[in-house]
């Protein structure tokens, strides 16, 4: 491998680590629970097909949702992947509605084989997001008109490190894979009452609340792969990711203040008297045990001249046992185990030999997808349990300079959470996402000891 390679992932890396960390995030007012919205992995390729992958065995994607999914990366053939998502959002509440819009990185990872059988990735994804700020106005028996302000902001992250290795049995093969998962990062939450007919003259209240985390998990992942008849072939993919205790810290600062105004201006908020004030206070939070399993039938045509591939998933997490400990204090949000389903079909009109051949058309040279997924979620808010459905379409383009695995794939996902019923919010959503996945060509090879006569 030529040193300027090195130096130029390293340098990639080392960019998109600062990133994504600081560009991913929500706006979703259901953040406001816990660790805030779950991160579920949605690259451009996986989305078009509703996101079903943990049985995914394509040599040309980076797939750290299942580890054991390494070992089907090719030899010498490494992938740098690059993954933006879009949201463009509509938040209902009975009669009245906002509109929000978001962009930002959502992954990187840099799959690489180590020898035959035998790969790794390692990668930067967000875990989960908080993004909110929700105002309610009520008037108190007083007659005093007040304002209930809830803020937040923050990003946990997850930077993975795996490896997988596969066992051929004839026309089967066995591969599993384990990934370490260090997360990181904070999540910061505001509630604020002020009286709105007092401008400059009352006394609000203020309670911040900054939980960091830093702590290690674990993913274990295999996939069986069965070789049928006429080039077809079928997968099944299971994970479990083990329940831990992460290693939290939290800040805790509650304060009265004041609002300073010369005229119409505001100077902002000046402290009169802080209540309570605990900094670093340690604890855990337990993460809950999550189980995945999914299948994926690959059809392919005579001399491979077309491929259909067909996938599901069902995802499950015991979120109920979920809590957070700081000091003894044991707190739940009141979640309830979350259950999710996913469903895919890609075609791919030409995928033989002759997928370069100037004389393919372009059209026949994508892979066209399209997916459903459906999603209890573990949120319990007003005695009703939010679900998450949507329809997804995806292009996949492939990059066919040098015979290389570049491809670059496109999705776009409509779908809708929560609902306006027992006084909650509703979210319609667009979500559009942009792939990339970088590989040698097949004359420009890494990792390969070269020979000289």
């Amino acid at each position: 491998m030529r040193n300027y390679k090195f130096i130029f992932f390293v340098g990639i890396v080392a960019l998109f680590s600062n990133s994504a960390n600081a560009q991913k995030g929500t706006q979703s007012p259901y953040s406001v629970f816990g660790l805030g919205e779950l991160n579920k992995g949605e690259y451009a390729y996986f989305i078009g097909m509703g996101n079903a992958l943990t049985a995914n065995t394509d040599s040309t994607i980076v797939n750290q949702n299942n580890p054991a999914s390494y070992s089907y990366i090719s030899r010498f053939r490494p992938l740098f992947q690059i993954g933006i998502n879009g949201k463009f959002s509509t938040f209902s509440e009975g009669v009245n509605s906002t509109k929000q819009r978001q962009f930002g990185l959502n992954q990187f990872q840099l799959g690489f084989p180590i020898m035959k059988n035998w790969g790794g990735s390692f990668g930067l994804t967000p875990y989960s997001s908080t993004g909110y700020n929700i105002t309610n106005n009520d008037v108190l028996p007083s007659n005093d008109s007040v304002q209930y302000i809830d803020e937040g902001a923050g990003t946990i992250s997850k930077f993975h490190i795996g490896t997988a290795y596969k066992r051929k049995f004839g026309k089967s093969s066995l591969s599993a894979g384990i990934n370490a998962n260090f997360l990181f990062g904070s999540s910061n939450k505001i509630e604020s009452f002020e009286y709105t007919g007092f401008p400059g003259a009352a006394l609000h209240s203020r309670v911040e609340r900054k939980t960091r985390v830093n702590s290690v998990v674990f993913d274990l992942g295999i996939i069986f792969e069965q070789r049928l008849k006429n080039s077809n072939s079928f997968s099944l993919g299971l994970k479990y990711s083990p329940s831990s205790k992460l290693k939290a810290n939290q800040d805790l600062l509650s304060f009265a203040y004041s609002e300073s105004y010369y005229g119409n201006f505001n100077y902002g908020i000046q402290i009169v008297d802080t209540v309570d004030f605990v900094n670093n206070n340690s604890g855990t939070i337990f993460l809950p045990e999550s189980y995945n399993i999914g299948f994926e039938y690959r059809m392919r045509g005579k001399n491979q001249s077309y491929l259909v591939k067909i996938s599901g998933d069902v995802k499950f997490q015991k979120w109920s046992s979920y809590y957070e400990d700081f000091n003894g204090v044991k707190t739940t949000p009141n979640f309830k185990d979350r259950m999710e389903t996913a469903f895919g079909l890609q075609l791919s009109p030409h995928v033989g030999r002759n997928s370069n051949n100037n004389k393919v058309s372009l059209l026949n040279k994508l892979h066209y997808r399209v997916g459903f997924n459906y999603t209890s979620s573990q949120l319990f808010v007003n005695n009703t349990q939010l679900t998450d459905y949507g329809i997804s379409f995806g292009l996949g383009i492939p990059v066919t300079t040098g015979n290389s695995n570049t491809n670059l794939n496109l999705g776009a996902k409509y779908g809708s959470m929560g609902t306006i019923n027992s006084g909650l919010i509703k979210e319609d959503y667009l979500g559009v996402y942009f792939g990339i996945t970088i590989s040698p060509g097949v004359y420009d090879r890494w990792f390969l000891k070269r020979k000289y006569d």
